[in-house]
């Protein structure tokens, strides 16, 4: 049969009246040409996703309860770029930013050894991006949903606020980190190195 999990609905905290969430693009490297090290970079700003309805706690739609955009797209009147734009917009976003790092970091930790293990390509520099999800409850604290190991780029191309801020960033400046995880003391333009580790 199938599995469900169930857990306590939170009281959320709210933008325009309306729920939202955000999307943060995060990048782990291991580098096993030398040594079982794992990188971690986070791109600095991110993609915030309001709901396309303002809150109503009686209204289960997917319109006032879900940000998700591959939910949302499929109700009626939804307009993704009335319901996205950056995170850095959202003036409460950047000190928050250390409970957000401090999530990537723990989530990533806890499976390193399996994320990238080394294997018989020991030659190769291994990577995964990743799109960590947050909700934020009604005293403003982020809440880690989930990590999804493929985000779609094509909201941060359309829309214009996000382009700068995400795609940019995202499409050109990836490869830098990519090829040469020792650039410029490991920063370059918006991405910033969390922290190295070590693989046991």
């Amino acid at each position: 049969g199938k599995r469900y999990c169930l857990q306590e609905c939170i009281e959320p905290f709210l933008l325009d009246n309306r729920k939202f969430g955000i999307r943060l693009h995060v990048l782990v490297l291991a580098n096993i040409r030398e040594s079982n090290t794992l990188s971690v970079y986070l791109l600095l700003d991110g993609i915030l996703t309001k709901c396309g309805k303002e809150y109503d706690p009686k209204d289960t739609s997917a319109l006032n309860q879900i940000t998700c955009t591959s939910v949302q797209r499929a109700e009626k009147n939804f307009d993704r770029v009335k319901v996205k734009t950056c995170a850095s917009s959202w003036d409460g976003y950047v000190e928050t930013i250390p409970y957000l790092e401090e999530a990537v970091i723990k989530t990533i930790m806890s499976v390193a050894s399996k994320v990238c293990s080394p294997s018989n390509t020991g030659n190769l520099l291994k990577g995964q991006l990743f799109g960590y999800d947050f909700v934020y409850n009604n005293q403003g604290k982020p809440l880690f949903i989930e990590a999804n190991m493929a985000p779609q780029f094509q909201d941060a191309k359309v829309i214009e606020s996000l382009r700068h801020s995400v795609a940019y960033p995202l499409i050109n400046k990836l490869p830098l980190i990519f090829f040469d995880p020792d650039n410029e003391s490991k920063t370059i333009h918006r991405w910033k190195h969390l922290r190295d580790f070590e693989i046991i």
